[in-house]
């Protein structure tokens, strides 16, 4: 490089000189000094230097008037990867990293900004393009004592997604087996339905299929659920994906299991979750003419079939405000 030399009295330079490694390959003056072409070796020490002019009249010397630079090193990239259209802060560690430094992620990845928190740290923070290409990435460190590249030290790592939950419903109180389907789920670690519902197990079947036992609390808040999946470079979540209700009744035996056309009695229900009940239906042709909650587990009808009803079985079910049990 070129090296501007400013002072008083440097005409009739017979020598310039900047240390060991330093090679003066030409010296020329003009009106405001000198120009020293010099070259540095990729060996000379880094550090500052001092920098002599020799002239007829003599030699001055200015103190650490020059230094130079070390080229960066890179040792380590964290985190080493990051998902299509995350935004993340990324530690470089490494050497050499003072003064003005840039920083490449390749194609696809932006850097917003690049902090040098000191000679070993820099600080990156970067955008992956949704469509960024997947795979492992050289970053590159440049500053004014040169550039260093670290092939594959950063992976570009798809982001999952999810498309379905089935079933989308449970009741307080259940514990099931929900099955997640989308894309590249197959880097999932944890699956979250939100507060009041327990993840008790996680299988990934395949990059596009995750099957998960869930236990809903009892006391579980009713309504809509956002259900999330976790991999190493972050979560995506599905709004609505899951529904808690009441459960629903059950309905467990029957005092009697067939009635004739035209006939009237009293059929007792017995099963659970009958506390709030508002309706009992045995289908058309039956009227249920009255019935009683006895308890939370029994329910006392009285049911008359018509004389023209339709021969053969028929569904029972229990309605209560929120949702209905029935027994086929």
């Amino acid at each position: 490089l070129d090296v501007s030399i400013s002072g008083t009295y440097l005409t009739g330079v017979t020598s310039v000189n900047f240390g060991y490694g330093i090679d003066v390959i030409q010296v020329n003056t003009n009106t405001d000094g000198i120009v020293a072409r010099i070259r540095i070796t990729d060996t000379t020490a880094a550090g500052p230097r001092d920098v002599s002019v020799t002239t007829s009249g003599g030699t001055a010397v200015e103190g650490w008037g020059f230094t130079v630079l070390a080229p960066p090193a890179i040792d380590s990239v964290s985190p080493s990867q990051g998902g299509q259209g995350q935004t993340l802060d990324v530690s470089i560690s490494g050497s050499y990293f003072a003064g003005d430094a840039s920083v490449s992620f390749g194609s696809g990845i932006t850097v917003n900004s690049v902090t040098v928190e000191g000679s070993a740290v820099i600080l990156a923070n970067i955008t992956i393009d949704g469509s960024a290409a997947l795979g492992a990435r050289d970053v590159t460190v440049t500053t004014p004592g040169g550039e260093i590249t670290e092939p594959d030290i950063f992976t570009v790592l798809a982001m999952p997604a999810i498309s379905s939950v089935s079933p989308s419903v449970g009741a307080q109180g259940q514990t099931l087996v929900v099955t997640i389907t989308g894309s590249d789920l197959g880097e999932v670690t944890s699956v979250s339905f939100g507060p009041g519902i327990t993840v008790n197990s996680l299988t990934v079947n395949s990059p596009t299929q995750i099957t998960v036992e869930i236990s809903i609390r009892s006391t579980a808040t009713i309504g809509d659920r956002t259900v999330s999946v976790g991999t190493p470079v972050g979560r995506e979540s599905l709004p609505g994906g899951f529904a808690v209700t009441i459960p629903a009744p059950i309905i467990d035996e029957l005092t009697q299991v067939s009635g004739r056309q035209g006939e009237t009695f009293e059929l007792i229900i017995t099963g659970s979750l009958f506390t709030d009940a508002t309706e009992v239906s045995l289908g058309e042709g039956i009227t249920v003419e009255s019935f009683t909650v006895d308890s939370d587990t029994q329910i006392t009808a009285q049911v008359t079939i018509a004389g023209n009803a339709a021969a053969g079985p028929r569904d029972i079910t229990v309605v209560t405000p929120e949702t209905s049990g029935t027994l086929t």
